[in-house]
């Protein structure tokens, strides 16, 4: 009986070491996380200069659709049943609206504003999003499908306007956010897709 209670002492501080060890290489991994990251590569950089660009080259002077006149509406007044704005109400991109509308006391400008910081905001998630598909060493590629997207016909026209197209509009920050985690995800690699992609 005194050999049982032994063994179970010897064991016992071994499982002690090794929660610790597991629990030291979570700390080191969240410490890792939390590091300051590389630099951004000078074509990271060139190509956040250009969405810049052409974004203040397109910035709207004044409001050109209803959907903006009933955001605007709603940064002054919140009302989603007297569509202000229509429904489903866009809480979110009100809200940062709002938020934008202390510092610059107009609607229009505040959702124009908003407009143009989602868009630089989509222009890193997407780099970041690329560069994890593409693989380590594809900065280029990263900026080359962040680029495409910010400078297409679409994003040209539609991106710097105060209303929630869904390229563009915070909401949307989500949508890119879960699609760059989900790239963060170790891929699961099974004998079939190892033997398709040998």
């Amino acid at each position: 009986m005194r050999e049982g209670v032994g063994v179970e002492r010897l064991r016992l501080p071994q499982i002690v070491r090794d929660e610790r060890r597991g629990e030291e290489h979570r700390r080191h991994r969240l410490l890792e996380s939390l590091a300051p990251r590389r630099r951004p590569s000078p074509a990271v950089l060139a190509g956040f200069a250009a969405v810049v660009l052409v974004r203040v080259l397109t910035l709207p002077r004044s409001l050109w659709e209803m959907d903006e006149v009933l955001f605007a509406r709603a940064v002054e007044h919140f009302d989603p049943l007297s569509h202000r704005p229509h429904p489903p109400g866009y809480p979110l991109l009100v809200g940062l609206g709002k938020a934008f509308n202390l510092v610059f006391h107009d609607p229009f400008v505040s959702l124009v504003a908003l407009s143009f910081v989602s868009s630089l905001v989509g222009y890193a998630a997407l780099v970041a999003a690329f560069r994890r598909i593409a693989g380590e060493g594809s900065e280029r590629v990263a900026v080359a499908g962040a680029l495409l997207f910010h400078l297409s016909p679409a994003m040209l026209v539609q991106a710097p306007l105060p209303m929630s197209v869904p390229e563009v509009a915070p909401s949307s920050w989500t949508t890119r956010a879960s699609g760059w985690y989900s790239t963060r995800l170790p891929v699961a690699r099974t004998a079939k897709a190892r033997s398709v992609s040998s």
